[in-house]
C-alpha cells in the first residue's frame, strides 16, 4: 500500500541513503514492497528428534484481548478430546513459563504440536519454528504472511482456519493417523533444517543482497 511504501521512504530519509534491501517480518501475502523475513528459531542447535513420539503439546500465554479466548478454547478442546495424551499449559505471564530447556525436551517427545494466534495476528510465531525444529507434526493457523520457502500444507505441516478445526486435526492425527503424523513430522523437520535455521535465513538474505548488488 502507499502507507507501506511511505514508511520505507521515511526510513530511507532518516538513514540519509537508499536502502538496498528492506526486510519485514509480517509481510502480507501478495505484497512485494519488502523482503519477507519471518521469525528465525531456534537460538540453539536443533537436535535430531526422538524416535518415539506421543501425545499433543500446547503451551501458550493467554495473551491479549484480541485473541478473544481462542487459546483457552483450544486448550479446553485438546484436553477434552485427548485426556492425559494432551500436554496443555496456559500461562498469564512470560515469567510463569517453563524453562526453555525443559520445554524443548517435552517438544522432542511430542508427536503433534499446535499453534494459533487469533483473528488479528495471522502470521507465524516462535511456536511454529520451535515445533518444527523439535520434529513435531505441526498443526497451524493458516498464515497470511509471506514466508520464503514456506512449508507446504499437508507435506511439512497442516494448516487450519479455526480453533475447532485445529483441535479436530490434532486429535485425528494423534488418535487415527499416528504413522502419517510421524511422516509429516520428519518432512517438516528436514524442511526446517534446510530453509529455516538461523544459518539458512542468513544465507537467504545474503543471496537476495547479491541480486540487488
Amino acid at each position: 500500500s502507499d502507507g507501506q511504501y511511505n514508511y520505507r521512504r521515511w526510513f530511507e530519509q532518516e538513514a540519509g541513503r537508499r536502502v538496498a534491501l528492506y526486510t519485514k517480518r509480517e509481510l502480507p501475502k501478495g505484497q512485494t514492497w519488502a523482503l519477507p523475513l519471518p521469525l528465525s528459531y531456534p537460538a540453539f542447535r536443533a537436535q535430531q528428534p526422538d524416535s518415539f513420539r506421543a501425545g499433543v503439546i500446547y503451551h501458550a500465554i493467554r495473551h491479549a484481548d484480541y485473541i478473544r479466548g481462542a487459546r483457552e478454547r483450544i486448550a479446553d478442546l485438546l484436553k477434552r478430546r485427548n485426556g492425559d495424551k494432551a500436554d496443555v499449559q496456559l500461562y498469564d505471564t512470560n515469567e510463569q513459563k517453563m524453562q526453555p530447556e525443559f520445554y524443548r525436551r517435552l517438544l522432542r517427545r511430542a508427536l503433534v504440536a499446535v499453534s494459533y494466534n487469533g483473528p488479528r495476528e495471522v502470521w507465524d510465531c516462535n511456536r511454529h519454528w520451535e515445533a518444527l525444529s523439535a520434529g513435531c507434526c505441526l498443526v497451524v493457523q493458516r498464515p497470511q504472511n509471506e514466508i520464503p520457502n514456506a512449508p507446504i500444507d499437508g507435506v511439512h505441516w497442516f494448516e487450519v482456519d479455526s480453533p475447532v478445526e485445529l483441535a479436530e486435526k490434532a486429535t485425528e492425527l494423534l488418535q487415527n493417523e499416528p504413522q502419517h503424523a510421524m511422516y509429516v513430522a520428519e518432512a517438516g523437520f528436514q524442511h526446517f533444517m534446510r530453509y529455516h535455521t538461523s544459518e539458512a535465513r542468513a544465507q537467504y538474505v545474503l543471496d537476495e543482497l547479491r541480486k540487488v548488488g
